[in-house]
Formats: structure tokens, sequence, C-alpha cells
């Protein structure tokens, strides 16, 4: 099994999607997890690059990212009040088979409604941006960082294996 950084030790669930995601992934295509998660993460990492230099991503049948313009807002109204900077910040909106397919297959968490909404409060756009310094460049290098010390800790067949 993959080690996967920057999740809690003593909870496993929060890796359970990326985990399945990539195990399905390298038992669809007979390509080894290793090389699964090298590819996810430079692709992850190419998206954020392109999003940064204000490219739309478009990825058939699941959704666009970009970079979205937001002033702040006047104070007592929805007016944005054009005289502040404007910021961008990171959207994604998922396309209508995407939204379909969830709709029709998913079934009702709450448990996972707490997750998404923890994630939307820790990652609000207002909360220590300026405080912050990480960019998906260095978590993306730090992953492949991990995953080439797992391999080298481990047997490549038990690596793979899991």
């Amino acid at each position: 099994m993959v080690r996967i950084p920057f999740f809690h030790r003593g909870k496993p669930e929060q890796s359970e999607g990326l985990r399945y995601v990539i195990s399905e992934t390298s038992r669809s295509t007979g390509v080894p997890v290793e090389r699964i998660v090298l590819i996810m993460t430079y692709f992850l990492q190419h998206l954020v690059a392109a999003v940064c230099k204000g490219k739309l991503v478009r990825i058939p049948g699941v959704g666009i990212f970009g970079a979205f313009t937001w002033w702040p807002k006047r104070e007592g109204t929805y007016e944005p009040d054009r005289s502040q900077p404007a910021r961008c910040l990171p959207r994604f909106v998922a396309y209508r088979p995407f939204r379909n397919e969830v709709g029709m297959t998913a079934m009702p968490d709450e448990e996972r409604n707490k997750a998404l909404l923890n994630a939307c409060r820790l990652h609000c756009p207002g909360r220590s941006a300026k405080k912050s310094s990480s960019t998906t460049f260095t978590t993306m290098t730090t992953f492949r960082q991990s995953l080439t010390k797992q391999a080298r800790e481990k047997h490549v067949e038990e690596f793979i294996s899991g």
C-alpha cells in the first residue's frame, strides 16, 4: 500500500478516496501504482500551473478549472467594490454529465457533508492566506519524494501490491 503524505496518520479514512482512485486506475490500466501516482502528481501540478497562467482547463464530461476574479463586497451590499484590489481564486465547475452521475448514484451521507464543509471552512479564501507559503508544486514534489523513498524501502512487488 502506498503511504500518502499530508494525511493524519491516525485517520486512514482521509486518504481512502484517493487510494481507491489510484488502485482502480492501476487495476484498470495494468500500470503500476507508483507510476499512476507519479503521473497524477505531475498532472495536478501542471493543471494548477495552467490555471495560474489564466488558462481554462476543460475536462470533457467532468468540468472546468479556472481562476475566478473576486472583488470584496461593498459594505452592507452584495455589490462588488471595484475600488478595492481584485483577487483570483481557483474555481471548479462540474459539467452536467458529472453532476448527473453523482446525483443518480451517490447516496446521501452526513459525514461526507461534514468533511466537505470542514474543507471549505479550513481552506476558505480569507483564512490565513498571507501566512501560508505552500504551493501545489511543493506539495506534489514532496508527494513524489515520499513515493520514491517508499519504493526504496520496500521491495517493488510488495510496494505495488500493497
